[in-house]
């Protein structure tokens, strides 16, 4: 994913309108920078710096190398050998690659985890646990995928709304009562 303003250099630059530049500007805080307090933003955010507080954006967040204790509430969440101690909310998808860590529950629409996980996840629709990823806690999703090699330590629950909230088991009544095979003898 590419981040920042690109353009061309022409001798005489377009106009921009306001919706182009929000879609083209982040925000940036580098390694060097340590930060106590919250962080909001309008913006999309690279932070690959340290930070005690919490994050809010309606955007895309990347926390590349970045080391986070706080709550974090995005949009859409890329974490590259991020850390993270606390939970992070998504209204999108949050994807986090081999070398991250967050202790703390994760929810969001799709997760792609190939990391390491101590919390539970909570997914809207798809999750993918990746080959290298080891999860301490619960998942719950309506769709899960696992590949061979990951560790999960938890229970797994698929639950699709529209299963979740039938009656599929109204038959159970109409079973019959065991004790009616003990009477009947075989001859």
């Amino acid at each position: 994913m590419a981040f920042g303003r690109t353009t061309e250099m022409t001798d005489r630059p377009a106009p921009v309108t306001p919706e182009e530049m929000e879609q083209n500007f982040y925000s940036a805080l580098s390694r060097n920078t340590f930060i106590e307090g919250n962080i909001t933003t309008k913006d999309d955010l690279v932070f690959s710096a340290g930070l005690k507080g919490n994050i809010n954006s309606t955007k895309i967040v990347h926390v590349d190398n970045g080391v986070i204790e706080g709550m974090i509430d995005v949009g859409e969440i890329d974490i590259d050998n991020g850390k993270i101690k606390g939970d992070i909310v998504s209204n999108g998808a949050v994807n986090v690659d081999n070398l991250s860590l967050i202790i703390g529950d994760v929810r969001g629409q799709d997760i792609i985890c190939d990391g390491k996980i101590k919390g539970d996840l909570y997914v809207e629709n798809s999750c993918t646990i990746n080959a290298n990823a080891v999860i301490f806690g619960n998942i719950k999703a309506a769709v899960i995928n696992i590949d061979s090699g990951a560790v999960i330590k938890g229970t797994i629950e698929v639950v699709r709304q529209s299963i979740a909230s039938t009656n599929l088991f109204d038959f159970e009544e109409q079973f019959m009562d065991m004790s009616d095979f003990a009477k009947t003898s075989i001859e």
